[in-house]
């Protein structure tokens, strides 16, 4: 974000780009140590229950899940994922962790 310092009646004002506030999403994916993306897939009651789980999310999770309902869950149903507010993961039914991968790469983390 661009950001540059004006003098106004002896105030100084900080000016930031508007392009760049426009294009921040409200949300962050951290890569994890070794650089790789934090989407993984869980396996619970003797793999039966099947689900790709997201984490290192700074910021709003729900927005994220919008933005992943709208462009590549677009026909999933409304109880497709959870957000788990304390650790502020989103964990999605079903196994597509090489889709969000791409999704995430395409969105640029």
């Amino acid at each position: 974000m661009l950001r540059s310092m004006t003098q106004h009646a002896g105030v100084f004002q900080r000016l930031y780009s508007t392009a760049a506030s426009k294009a921040a999403p409200a949300y962050f994916v951290n890569r994890t140590q070794n650089n790789g993306l934090p989407v993984y897939t869980e396996f619970k009651n003797g793999r039966t229950n099947e689900s790709t789980v997201i984490r290192r999310i700074d910021g709003n999770a729900d927005a994220l899940l919008k933005d992943l309902q709208a462009t590549l869950f677009k026909d999933a149903p409304e109880n497709f994922a959870v957000i788990r507010p304390r650790s502020n993961t989103i964990h999605i039914k079903g196994i597509y962790m090489n889709e969000v991968k791409e999704w995430l790469i395409s969105k640029g983390y």
